[in-house]
C-alpha cells in the first residue's frame, strides 16, 4: 500500500520498457506509457569555451561490481592489496589508466563520482596511483549536476564507463 501511495503522488509516471509498464499499470490499475530513457531528453550544455578534444584527458566512470543497478553496499574488500586481482572495476580501471598515461606526458585520467556508490572505487583507484609514477595525473570529480557532468564530459579525449548513462549523456 505504501509502494501504491507514493507511486500515486507525481502528476505523471511512465516506464522505460513493457515489464515494467505492466507491472506499474496492475499496481495503479490504468495505464502506463512506455518512454525512452529521461536521459535521451537532456539539452546539450553550450560548449564554447571547451576546447576541442584534444585535452589529453582519459575520463572513468565505474562502479563496483558489488554495487549493481541500484545503490546497495557491497562486500568490501579489506585488503585493498587485493583489489586489482578480485574487483574487475578497479582491474580495468588501472589498466586503461596506465595504457592512457603511458602513451603521452600531459595526459590525465579523471575519475568521475557520480553517485555515492562510485565513490568507493574511484577512491581506491586514486590511492592506487597516488604514489606511482602517474599521482599528480590521476584526479577525483565529483560534479555537482548534470549540466556540470556534461561540460566536464565535453573536456574529454576519451571515456571509459562501467553505465550506460555515462555514456549517454
Amino acid at each position: 500500500d505504501l509502494v501504491k501511495h507514493i507511486l500515486k503522488l507525481p502528476d505523471g509516471i511512465a516506464a522505460r520498457e513493457d515489464f515494467s509498464s505492466a507491472l506499474l499499470g496492475d499496481l495503479l490499475e490504468r495505464e502506463i506509457e512506455v518512454l525512452p530513457d529521461p536521459a535521451f531528453f537532456l539539452e546539450p550544455p553550450d560548449m564554447e569555451g571547451i576546447s576541442d578534444s584534444s585535452s589529453g584527458a582519459l575520463g572513468v566512470v565505474m562502479r563496483g561490481s558489488g554495487y549493481g543497478i541500484r545503490v546497495t553496499r557491497p562486500s568490501v574488500i579489506e585488503d585493498k592489496a587485493q583489489l586489482i586481482n578480485h574487483e574487475p572495476a578497479f582491474r580495468l580501471s588501472v589498466r586503461a589508466i596506465e595504457s592512457f598515461l603511458s602513451g603521452a606526458r600531459r595526459r590525465e585520467a579523471r575519475l568521475f563520482v557520480q553517485t555515492e556508490a562510485d565513490r568507493e572505487l574511484a577512491d581506491d583507484i586514486f590511492s592506487y596511483f597516488s604514489n606511482s609514477k602517474f599521482g599528480g595525473k590521476v584526479s577525483v570529480i565529483t560534479p555537482t549536476n548534470v549540466q556540470d557532468y556534461l561540460m566536464e564530459l565535453g573536456k574529454l579525449e576519451c571515456l571509459i564507463s562501467s553505465r550506460f548513462h555515462a555514456q549517454i549523456l
